[in-house]
């Protein structure tokens, strides 16, 4: 069992190294934890001891086998109470984030297969992250950013990488949602902002740095 703070740095190492990276920076630990550089390596080297990370000072870092699984697990009762959260309370999908970081330090393997099941096993949460199944497998889906779409494409979006309030405001704004199909109409060459058009032709514009964090399947 490890201290809930040890948990956080296991999630947010996980989540550095979805896209791919070997070994995490130290530097890029103290900005997703909000602490000093002192501070993280004292964690780290706490992990390193427990044998959860690979370690040392100046390589970077990266998780054991025993350190992934245990991430993993972490982010499925995340995801998996996001989706309880959003479903079946109601809550909207801009709050649920600090709820469900509370409740998934709840290490408890059977309230979590039961929270599965009843949610009739969910492959994706209410942000369109992919919820690990109980053996640590991730759906699979393949996805594109909007950033990378040219005109006439039609696309469906199925996440949002930012979660944070204030994006999810905006994202609500412009009254989208998942899973919702649109066209591209227009990619702006000059400052990357697209124009897509919903299916009652209504218009909505995307400036970059929306799009940036909206990924989307194509149709």
């Amino acid at each position: 069992m490890q201290s809930e703070s040890q948990e956080d740095y296991l999630k947010l190492i996980y989540k550095l190294s979805e896209n791919n990276r070997n070994h995490i920076l130290t530097g890029d630990i103290a900005s997703g934890m909000g602490v000093n550089a002192a501070s993280v390596s004292d964690m780290l080297k706490k992990l390193a001891v427990a044998k959860m990370i690979f370690y040392k000072p100046y390589q970077g870092v990266r998780l054991t086998v025993k350190g992934r699984r245990y991430a993993v697990s972490l982010v499925r009762r995340h995801r998996l109470w996001e989706s309880f959260l959003v479903q079946h309370l109601g809550i909207s999908w801009n709050r649920v984030h600090d709820i469900a970081e509370k409740l998934e330090h709840v290490s408890s393997d059977d309230l979590t297969q039961k929270l599965d099941a009843f949610l009739g096993y969910p492959a994706f949460d209410p942000h369109g992250d992919p919820i690990p199944d109980e053996k640590g497998n991730l759906p699979q889906r393949i996805a594109t950013g909007l950033l990378f779409l040219t005109r006439g494409e039609k696309i469906s979006i199925s996440r949002v990488k930012n979660d944070s309030p204030l994006f999810l405001e905006a994202f609500d704004a412009l009254q989208l949602k998942l899973g919702e199909e649109l066209r591209v109409l227009e990619v702006n060459a000059f400052d990357g902002s697209l124009t897509l058009t919903k299916k009652d032709k209504s218009k909505v514009f995307l400036s970059k740095e929306m799009a940036a964090q909206i990924e989307c399947i194509t149709l």
